[in-house]
């Protein structure tokens, strides 16, 4: 995709001086205002696939932004079937790694592959619901995990969830952490992260119930 690491590697080698402007410089979306949707046949605006905007690549899947169907709970088996009894996961929540290492940009895609999961979870659930008696959860455990789901939402002031994941990425994603590991600077930022979660993770506030 073009992402040019030299920049990064010098400062690693100790080469200096090393300088850089903002990320994306003065590049600005460039919108295609005259864009209809007869224009689908000749491809996705500006010639770009989905999710491929203007502006610099971020070192994608390598700095842990996963493509389509990396995210959520890894499967235990070929039925959407995760680590938790009786949950079972399709699409986005399930890691199925269904389009490899890169996600292909065709228009479609990952909704036809969510439907097909969605549509096996499904079925399978049924399933295993007919051979399972209904689980025995008290009124107590139900109040504490409401209790703990609604948090965020009962506070009144706290820490952005966008703020906490954007210092977590600055503690695992720099070049020196990321690509370059090391033990003592593996276990330093894990430290920071250690911290964030005893200090940050029962602090955030929800400004709306997603």
């Amino acid at each position: 995709m073009g992402l040019d690491l030299n920049m990064y590697h010098s400062a690693h080698a100790g080469n200096i001086p090393v300088t850089m402007g903002p990320p994306g410089g003065d590049k600005k979306p460039k919108l295609n205002e005259n864009f209809n949707d007869n224009d689908h046949k000749n491809g996705p605006p500006n010639g770009k696939p989905p999710g491929m905007g203007e502006g610099d690549p971020l070192g994608g899947a390598s700095a842990g932004m996963g493509v389509h169907k990396y995210e959520g709970l890894f499967p235990t088996d070929s039925k959407c079937g995760t680590n938790i009894e009786g949950l079972f996961a399709a699409g986005d929540c399930l890691s199925s790694m269904m389009v490899g290492g890169k996600y292909v940009g065709v228009i479609g895609f990952a909704l036809a592959g969510s439907a097909t999961q969605g549509a096996l979870a499904g079925e399978v659930g049924a399933d295993y619901i007919k051979n399972k008696s209904s689980p025995s959860i008290s009124n107590r455990t139900i109040k504490a995990l409401k209790e703990e789901m609604f948090a965020p939402r009962e506070l009144e002031k706290g820490y952005d969830p966008a703020w906490v994941t954007q210092m977590l990425k600055f503690n695992t994603i720099p070049y020196y952490v990321l690509y370059i590991k090391k033990e003592d600077r593996l276990k330093a930022a894990l430290k920071n992260i250690e911290f964030f979660r005893d200090h940050f993770a029962n602090k955030m506030i929800a400004s709306d119930a997603h």
